[in-house]
């Protein structure tokens, strides 16, 4: 498991979250609209102000027609291209 920052995870899922919606062809207020929440939250997802918790990461992943295991296989990709400096305060998986 890749050991990533925390606040980094937030914002490169939002990052994700935005790309995809552009190639949906969605506006904030529409994926907002579809997903049944404000386009005011889907611009704090997309900065990186607010964690997207799993369950709305499914209906988000719905409302883009993604499967959610997409859209967190695209953050790890993502995170496994940072350079190692940029972790740091980090969530990594106990050894077991």
């Amino acid at each position: 498991m890749i050991a990533m920052p925390v606040k980094e995870i937030d914002k490169t899922t939002g990052e994700i979250l935005k790309r995809y919606r552009k190639a949906a062809g969605l506006s904030q207020a529409e994926l907002g609209r579809a997903a049944g929440i404000t386009f005011q939250q889907i611009q704090k997802y997309e900065c990186g102000q607010n964690r997207v918790s799993v369950s709305r990461l499914f209906q988000l992943a719905s409302s883009l027609g993604v499967e959610p295991a997409a859209l967190v296989a695209e953050v790890e990709r993502t995170m496994a291209k940072a350079p190692q400096s940029d972790r740091h305060g980090i969530l990594e998986k106990p050894n077991a």
